[in-house]
């Protein structure tokens, strides 16, 4: 049977029920399938695991060889021997006989009507009319259990030629035989086809939306019956309190063309569904509801209050306390405890890190060659702790300066809902609030680098990507202008607003700061054209060298950050002289050469906000209409999809590694209102709050630990070690992109047989855009992976 891990992520594929949720208490009564989700009245999901079945067709088909080979690769594993002769002949099996093994244990047949039935109280049994069958990827596989690289389940959707009565007890039989009994009632019945955010609403909120639809397969979407309503319930009495109608808003399109392009009729569909709307934004009540939709069942509950992003916020900021390097998280501050890794000396090397839009970057420049190469270990910094992991990723490194530059932004709007003894972190206590304590271990380790020129160092790195505890060396990158004014930058806007509670870490930081923006500002600091030596293999192999030019005008946004921050901790007016004849140099905040996921649109905020008034206001009008034309840009975006969210209709290209976390655009948008307020933004980003909390076609939040259905197998290496069924909370993962995995497209969705021609095990349209997920803890990497200044940071400053 799959394990209660494995069905959270089932659910969290095609409607499930995670781990750690709130589970419904008419929830069914399971005995012979995996799980049973309900999408309305008239359709069912019920979700088989025929691994057992394949197992035992394996073993006719090799006379018994495939489990013995499976428990001696089990004893030799635990033995800490892996026999790979035998794992090497178990993967030669499974890919001569593993799709022929399917088909023997029926798999194929499970979409055949007259095997399944649903049988009423009173007797009365109905066959299905429509039903078909997909294979999910759920999890990595085990090749102890049977499975190749992947562990899948098998979701047959089964409709119904009468909808269940209200009320009504229902038993699910699979030839003959009770797998599953439920009662359907619009007051008890989950229905995944009901998405909201799972966060909550506020009451003053100007939007307070959610949606309806599903996706059949090759079915369709799922049907909803015309003039269908839905009723916001107050969960403590049962009595509804609005109702409104479900007004169509998207009806099964498909990815539309690029503007300029011909229609392509081959682009995938957006959803697969027609997406309907719910708008209760009449209601300011605060209180628990849910939403109740006759025929269809009833949503998740949620809050309205003031106050539902807080606990969002505190798991979120949780899970960034637990991406701490270099420190031991113990059981006094958390129940995901871990001992301190690298705590080893930290040496040199000759790494470069490059600014963004750095025209002399070396073409296929690889860092693990140079480091390989350079390594120093003559040279070492003791006890150095700071900053934090991503993944499964032990380096630090600057693009980790957005998170730092988020908190700073969010402290420094809102000081007063930061306080000490907020977070649970082991500073808590201490006189300073617990969100500028998290900026300061950010801050550390780069204090830390920095050398007596002043100058600062970027990234900590060894040679490959270890294991958290292998015992390899890590260096500190060069220490060069780019990576020196990121942190005089972050580290004066930090001592500015620990002053008020710490004299002492603001006097440190403030004499840092100063100390790197003598050296990043200084033009004589300029390495010019330089040779980084490196070897092939990661610095085992053949010597060989890159060419870099060191330029000064990509740096131009950080001395401006700088500077500006230098002048506004110690107001020195010598610091704003050079703006001017950089501030045309300035390129666009927030879009190329910057990123989505990174911290320029900060930068203008500065600028315009706190030191405008002392420029002359012409040098800063195209700062800010650029400012005020992209939110608007943005915001205009959110009604353009079927699920409101400021993401182009058009683009199914470049989806990956953080660009369709859409509170990355949020940025941006709290950029723009704190240099103007505009209360058209607000709802561009509570769309994308609730795009990301549940209210998207999946149904499911992306981030660990915050609403009622998330990922729980992603890929986190102390996650899968810490013997805890549910990841760390607060982690939000990439998510959606464009693709599908290799190993799920050729071992669960076909297989060969035993000829070697292919068989297949899902239906052949493509997979809508927003659905195309699936969990994995390692080969899924765009998927399932996250860091902490691309997927965490947008969502701490979202939440706070």
């Amino acid at each position: 049977m799959i394990a209660s891990r494995i069905l959270a992520m089932l659910g969290v594929v095609l409607f499930g029920l995670p781990v750690g949720a709130a589970v419904d208490p008419q929830a069914p009564t399971l005995s012979g399938i995996e799980a049973l989700h309900v999408l309305s009245a008239q359709w069912l999901v019920a979700v088989v695991d025929l691994r057992p079945d394949v197992i035992r067709a394996m073993d006719a088909r090799t006379d018994g060889s495939f489990t013995r080979l499976r428990e001696r690769w089990r004893e030799s594993r635990a033995s800490g021997k892996p026999d790979w002769n035998c794992h090497r002949t178990l993967a030669e099996m499974r890919q001569r006989w593993y799709g022929t093994a399917r088909i023997d244990a029926g798999e194929a047949a499970l979409d055949r009507p007259e095997r399944w039935s649903l049988v009423a109280m009173d007797g009365s049994k109905a066959i299905p009319w429509r039903l078909t069958r997909a294979a999910v990827g759920v999890d990595g596989g085990d090749v102890a259990a049977g499975d190749g690289d992947v562990r899948y389940a098998t979701y047959v959707y089964l409709g119904m030629p009468e909808p269940c009565v209200e009320g009504g007890d229902y038993a699910l039989c699979l030839d003959d035989r009770e797998v599953a009994r439920f009662r359907f009632s619009a007051d008890r019945t989950i229905s995944r086809a009901i998405k909201v955010n799972q966060v909550g609403y506020r009451p003053a909120d100007p939007m307070k939306i959610a949606y309806v639809g599903g996706w059949l397969q090759d079915l369709g979407p799922l049907p909803i019956a015309d003039g269908s309503r839905f009723e916001l319930v107050d969960a403590a009495s049962g009595e509804a309190v609005l109702a409104g109608p479900l007004v169509l808003r998207d009806r099964i399109s498909l990815v539309p063309a690029k503007p300029g392009e011909a229609a392509d009729p081959g682009k995938p569909s957006l959803t697969g569904e027609d997406v309907y709307t719910c708008d209760f934004t009449a209601c300011s009540r605060p209180g628990d509801y849910f939403l109740r939709i006759a025929g269809i069942g009833r949503s998740w509950s949620f809050r309205i209050a003031d106050d539902v992003y807080g606990e969002a916020f505190y798991v979120a900021m949780r899970g960034l306390f637990h991406q701490r390097a270099s420190f031991a998280l113990d059981a006094k501050h958390t129940a995901w405890v871990r001992p301190r890794f690298h705590a080893a000396p930290i040496h040199e090397c000759a790494h470069i890190v490059f600014p963004p839009g750095d025209p002399h970057v070396p073409k296929d420049y690889l860092r693990f060659d140079v480091i390989g190469a350079t390594l120093d270990d003559s040279k070492s910094t003791l006890d150095v702790v700071g900053g934090w992991y991503d993944a499964a990723d032990w380096d630090r490194n600057e693009r980790h300066y957005t998170v730092i530059d988020d908190l700073l932004a969010l402290f420094e709007t809102r000081p007063d809902a930061f306080v000490d003894g907020q977070l649970d972190l082991p500073e808590s206590g201490n006189g300073i609030p617990d969100l500028l304590d998290e900026v300061e271990f950010g801050l550390r380790v780069w204090l830390r680098s920095q050398d007596d020129q002043g100058a600062v160092s970027g990234m900590v790195e060894a040679h490959t990507h270890p294991a958290i505890d292998a015992p390899v060396r890590y260096a500190f990158s060069r220490r060069t202008r780019y990576p020196t004014l990121l942190f005089a930058a972050s580290a004066a806007h930090y001592a500015r607003l620990v002053r008020p509670f710490s004299r002492d870490l603001a006097d440190i930081y403030g004499r840092a700061a100063r100390r790197a923006l003598i050296f990043g500002a200084d033009p004589a600091r300029n390495l010019g054209t330089i040779r980084i030596p490196a070897r092939r293999d990661r610095g085992l192999g053949e010597a060989y060298e890159y060419a870099w030019t060191e330029s000064d005008r990509p740096l131009v946004p950080f001395l401006i950050a700088a500077r500006t921050q230098a002048f506004l901790n110690e107001g020195d007016e010598e610091d704003l002289s050079g703006l001017p004849g950089l501030i045309p140099l300035l390129p666009d905040p927030g879009v190329h050469p910057f990123a989505v996921t990174d911290a320029s649109p900060w930068i203008g905020v500065s600028l315009l906000r706190d030191v405008g008034p002392r420029l002359a206001p012409k040098q800063l009008v195209t700062l800010r209409e650029h400012y005020r034309n992209r939110a608007f840009d943005l915001t205009a975006l959110t009604e353009g999809m079927p699920y409101r969210m400021t993401w182009p209709r058009h683009q199914d290209y470049w989806m990956s590694w953080g660009a369709s976390v859409v509170t990355n655009h949020n940025r941006f948008l709290f950029a723009a209102d704190a240099i103007k307020a505009d209360p058209a933004r607000l709802r561009a980003v509570l769309a994308n709050a609730a795009a990301m909390f549940g209210a998207n076609p999946l149904g499911m939040s992306w981030t660990t630990g915050i609403g009622e259905c998330y990922p729980v197998v992603l890929q986190h290496d102390w996650s899968t070690q810490d013997g805890i069924a549910d990841p760390m909370p607060g982690i939000t993962i990439y998510g959606i992109n464009e693709g599908a995995y290799q190993q799920l497209r050729n071992q669960v969705w076909s297989a060969a047989d035993e000829a070697g021609a292919p068989i297949g095990f899902a239906p052949t349209q493509p997979r809508p855009l927003w659905r195309r997920w699936s969990p994995h803890p390692s080969h899924n990497t765009p998927q399932c992976e996250f860091t902490v200044h691309e997927t965490m940071s947008s969502t701490i400053l979202t939440c706070g």
